[in-house]
């Protein structure tokens, strides 16, 4: 099956060698033949380019032939796409509000019995209605976010400047946490502010692990690596389960293999659109550290702490 489809379908390495070694021996061969059969040099002359004219157009047929078949193979792939972004818009709009205001309401009248409700059984099941609408309600809002990118922008950011205003919210909205930054004066890269929302995940990527986020302890560092500005999120958490980012170095979902909630995924898509990159390690001593990766502008970067 392998065979067929690279004779059908050949890469283009395969299709390389294959001129070559057709090309050669054509040239060998009949070169050979026209010494052969040709009386005079004048046959000779026109027997070569004759040969020769053949050749042109045998190899131009071929040419036409594998362009013609990736070109189709090219406009289906991209009536796919179009299919594929249409039916995302459509997701979109019914995370955005269809499931958004359905869960809404279901947790707004969850609440309303439960404080009806004198059975402590009963409040503890309709709590748990009304927690599980706002974990929808929040998976909802964060696939959301994919379809605001701006995936062709020419911006660019200053990720330190993202990190401040994003520690600056993340010690307003979690109490009890502590965050360290060690940031330079400024580190731009191709962007927009949507790059503060990658940075939101990965801490949250980090503080839904474990323990309820009260006394944890949130290291975030920015700086330049090469071509590369790298912002690493650690904290003193348990670590993100390996069979949490399995899926996503993989590259797919299965049903042995997936990821429990879409944080990671959406990180990971995140950083894709701006041409960067994720990747996770194990914490100096313990939690996971989690690092973006994303192309550097040019300019200069003076590290400092914070």
């Amino acid at each position: 099956m392998v065979r067929v489809r690279s004779l059908t379908d050949p890469s283009p390495r395969f299709a390389t060698v294959v001129y070559l070694f057709v090309g050669g021996t054509w040239l060998l061969a009949s070169d050979a033949v026209v010494h052969a059969v040709a009386p005079t040099q004048t046959a000779a002359t026109v027997l070569q380019t004759a040969k020769g004219w053949l050749f042109v157009g045998v190899s131009a047929a071929v040419i036409y032939a594998l362009g013609r078949r990736r070109e189709r193979r090219l406009e289906r792939s991209n009536e796919r796409l179009r299919d594929t972004a249409q039916q995302l818009q459509v997701l979109g709009r019914v995370f955005r509000h269809n499931v958004r205001n359905d869960m809404t309401v279901i947790k707004g009248y969850a609440e309303l019995v439960r404080e009806h409700v004198k059975d402590e059984a009963d409040a503890d099941r309709l709590r748990t209605v009304a927690a599980t609408a706002d974990d929808l309600i929040a998976t909802s809002e964060r696939l959301c976010v994919v379809n605001e990118l701006d995936v062709g922008t020419d911006e660019t950011v200053d990720v330190a400047a993202l990190v401040r205003r994003e520690c600056e919210r993340l010690r307003e909205t979690t109490p009890g946490i502590t965050v360290e930054t060690f940031l330079p004066d400024r580190a731009e890269v191709r962007g927009d502010d949507a790059l503060r929302r990658a940075i939101r995940t990965a801490v949250e990527c980090l503080l839904e692990q474990g323990s309820p986020t009260g006394g944890r302890r949130v290291s975030i560092t920015v700086e330049v690596a090469g071509d590369e500005v790298v912002v690493a999120v650690t904290d003193d958490g348990p670590g993100i389960p390996e069979n949490e980012l399995e899926p996503v170095r993989c590259g797919e979902e299965t049903a042995l293999v997936h990821a429990a909630g879409v944080r990671i995924w959406l990180l990971k898509w995140l950083c894709n659109v701006y041409g960067g990159r994720v990747t996770f390690a194990d914490g100096p001593t313990s939690g996971t550290v989690v690092s973006l990766r994303l192309p550097a502008v040019g300019g200069s970067h003076r590290r400092a702490g914070v």
